[in-house]
C-alpha cells in the first residue's frame, strides 16, 4: 500500500446497477448507470472516494490535482538539490 505521499488523487468514471428488478440496468445487456466521476486521494492512510455532481466540480478536482503533481514534482526536486 501507498502512504500519504507517494499517492496521486485521480478521476475516475463509475458505472453500476441500481439493483432495483424494474430499472434499465437490470436487463443483460444494459450498460447500468453512469460513469460518475469521483475523485480518490488518502487521508491518514484510509482511502477516500468523493462523487463529484458537476462539470464544475470536475474541473475544479483536474486543476487541484495538476497542482498537487506540480507540487510533488517541485518537492523531488528540492530534495535532490539538498
Amino acid at each position: 500500500m501507498r502512504d500519504s505521499t507517494t499517492f496521486v488523487p485521480d478521476l475516475f468514471g463509475l458505472v453500476r446497477r441500481c439493483g432495483k428488478p424494474s430499472c434499465h440496468c437490470a436487463q443483460p445487456d444494459d450498460p447500468g448507470h453512469g460513469p460518475t466521476l469521483r475523485l480518490t486521494y488518502k487521508v491518514r492512510g484510509k482511502t477516500i472516494s468523493e462523487t463529484l455532481p458537476t462539470p464544475r466540480a470536475v474541473r475544479k478536482a483536474e486543476r487541484e490535482i495538476a497542482e498537487f503533481r506540480k507540487y510533488r514534482e517541485v518537492s523531488r526536486a528540492f530534495v535532490e538539490i539538498n
